[in-house]
């Protein structure tokens, strides 16, 4: 798989090439690995039925030709903000998340701001490293291999180098579903993020199995300068006891 840069977007998105993809992680009908657990076309909407993929004949391969992609309605950030924002640099928090208080402001409430900058930090840094935070979870093992990384921490970890690299992308995907960016009826709900990483892993899948371009885009990602109302009551009510 290769990924390309649109002008315009954040920029920190890996690139792959299609051979590496294959031989990573993800599973194919050729390698024998029957996909016979994914939900039906109807669940999926217009993602590719997998079925039609690993039938391997011409009407399956026609059937797929103008497969949709899962789409993001809004704009989300990329895996390297989110990196950051992990590794508690606050440089871009208050351009994501529009609540958090921005460094500026009276000397006076600096330490009181850094305190929240710090928790909406942790905050993130605690949801990604959750156990139940997983890109792809176990009921859809049946998409990729043993050396996938699963946990999204791991993923964002994992710097977009080797076999980590289009986890490191789909990091993103799905901290830009959790917090809101991409839809606020997402915002907070791991199942739906992970879901929509796993339409995507299926879709590039089954693309695959037919022998079909799956070459994805930055803008297949929507990484793109996007921002979220998400607040944490115990963040924004946080004291500094008087000296």
């Amino acid at each position: 798989m290769k990924i390309e840069h649109t002008k315009g977007t954040e920029s920190s998105v890996t690139k792959n090439t299609k051979s590496d993809v294959r031989r990573t992680f993800l599973k194919r009908a050729t390698a024998g690995a029957v996909l016979t657990s994914l939900p039906t076309h109807s669940v999926w909407g217009a993602v590719c039925s997998v079925s039609g993929a690993m039938s391997g004949n011409l009407s399956g391969i026609q059937r797929h030709k103008d497969c949709e992609k899962p789409s993001f309605p809004n704009p989300g950030r990329s895996p390297g903000t989110w990196k950051n924002l992990v590794e508690f640099n606050s440089t871009k928090l208050h351009g994501v998340f529009l609540k958090a208080p921005g460094p500026g402001g009276p000397k006076a409430d600096k330490e009181l701001n850094d305190a929240k900058r710090q928790c909406l930090m942790q905050h993130i840094r605690d949801v990604s490293k959750l156990g139940s935070s997983k890109l792809i979870r176990n009921s859809r093992s049946d998409l990729v291999n043993s050396s996938f990384v699963r946990n999204v921490y791991d993923a964002l970890d994992s710097n977009g180098g080797g076999n980590g690299s289009l986890e490191f992308n789909l990091a993103a995907v799905w901290l830009n579903c959790y917090f809101g960016l991409y839809n606020k009826n997402w915002e907070g709900k791991r199942i739906k993020a992970s879901a929509k990483v796993e339409q995507l892993v299926a879709w590039i899948v089954t693309q695959e199995n037919a022998g079909l371009d799956s070459n994805l885009l930055e803008s297949d990602y929507n990484f793109n300068d996007g921002t979220t109302e998400y607040s944490l009551d115990s963040c924004d009510t946080l004291t500094i006891p008087a000296p």
